[in-house]
């Protein structure tokens, strides 16, 4: 692929950006990036700390940061500054305040926007309509519009029970599938 800035020469460097959500790729030759001020030093040849040090930063100089741990690995916020790798799952139910920001600054978001694997997206969207019904029914009520509020409850009901019957239809499939292999 040639270079998309000066179109003479092979790109050698991808520059991939994502602002917002929004993807955006750019091939460069090694001249062109040098130019554009990016640097061909290889990432981790500054280390680590430097790297991810200030990932985490977000509280005032002077303040001391939180001294807590997960109770499953032990995991630090310094720790996970430090190595930018967080510990294990439960960690990111510990430190979720702290994380927020930093994954929303690096990701432009903290909810999964992507590929999902197999029926998995459609229980994603199916939550997330319940999630909005739900709150759609908490504001009915605060505005005692008690009709809409049922219609409502009405809806959460009858898409919590088809999910429960994909759900069911789904394990019973799995269940005659490993069956039938036994047999």
């Amino acid at each position: 692929m040639m270079c998309q800035k000066c179109g003479k020469r092979a790109a050698s460097v991808h520059i991939k950006k994502v602002v917002n959500g929004a993807v955006g790729e750019e091939y460069l030759c090694a001249e062109c990036a040098g130019s554009s001020g990016i640097g061909m030093v290889h990432p981790f040849e500054k280390g680590i700390e430097e790297l991810f040090g200030n990932l985490f930063a977000s509280s005032p100089a002077g303040v001391t940061v939180s001294r807590k741990s997960c109770p499953l690995c032990g995991a630090t916020l310094r720790d996970i500054s430090g190595s930018g790798k967080v510990g294990c799952a439960k960690c990111y139910e510990v430190f979720r305040d702290d994380l927020r920001s930093t994954v929303s600054g690096i990701h432009g978001n903290v909810h999964h926007v992507g590929r999902a694997p197999g029926n998995h997206r459609e229980m994603m969207e199916r939550q997330a309509k319940l999630d909005e019904l739900k709150r759609e029914q908490h504001k009915a009520v605060e505005e005692q519009n008690y009709e809409r509020a049922a219609e409502l409850r009405d809806r959460i009901k009858a898409l919590m029970e088809e999910g429960s019957e994909k759900t069911e239809k789904k394990d019973r499939t799995e269940k005659n599938d490993k069956t039938e292999g036994e047999n």
